[in-house]
C-alpha cells in the first residue's frame, strides 16, 4: 500500500465513488447535493484542498481531505481543516494510521498550523485514541440539522 496525493485527472472515479460511499455511511446523508459529482469535483480540485489517497493494489481504499485557510481568529496562523476521512470497509488495518501520518507532514511542511480533525459519530471509536496519540485534544462538540 502506498499514500500520495490524489491526482483528480487520474483519481476522479475512485474519488466519487469514495466519496459516495462515505456519505452512505454517515449520519446525515441528507446533507449531500444533488449535483453530487459536481460537488466534490469542485471541492477536491479547489486551490485551499488538498487530497491524500492510500492505494492498495491500484485501487484507492482510503482518503483524507484537508482544507488550508488562514486561521479566522488570527489570519497570520495557518488552519490546516479536515474536510473528509473515508477508508473502504475492507481496507487495510494500516490505511487510516498511514493516511494521517501521510497527512501530519504534509501539514508540517506548511510551517506552524491550527490542524483540527474530526470525529463523526459514525466514526470508529479508535480514531479518538488516534488522535490524542498525535497531540490533538478535543475542545468541542459540534451540533448539525437541518433548519
Amino acid at each position: 500500500m502506498i499514500v500520495r496525493l490524489a491526482n483528480f485527472d487520474t483519481d476522479a472515479l475512485d474519488l466519487l465513488e469514495a466519496s459516495m460511499d462515505f456519505v452512505g455511511r454517515m449520519a446525515f446523508q441528507e446533507f449531500a447535493s444533488e449535483n453530487f459529482a459536481e460537488t466534490v469535483a469542485r471541492n477536491m480540485t479547489a486551490d485551499f484542498v488538498e487530497v491524500a489517497v492510500a492505494e492498495d493494489d491500484g485501487r484507492i481504499v482510503g482518503c483524507l481531505g484537508m482544507s488550508y485557510l488562514p486561521f479566522f481568529w488570527n489570519p497570520e496562523k495557518l488552519s490546516a481543516e479536515e474536510l473528509f476521512f473515508w477508508t473502504a470497509k475492507d481496507a487495510p488495518k494500516t490505511a487510516a494510521l498511514r493516511l494521517i501520518r501521510f497527512t501530519m507532514d504534509r501539514i508540517r511542511t506548511r510551517g506552524r498550523c491550527l490542524a483540527t480533525f474530526r470525529r463523526l459519530e459514525t466514526s470508529p471509536g479508535a480514531l479518538d485514541r488516534v488522535y490524542r496519540k498525535i497531540g490533538l485534544q478535543p475542545v468541542e462538540t459540534t451540533y448539525m440539522g437541518v433548519i
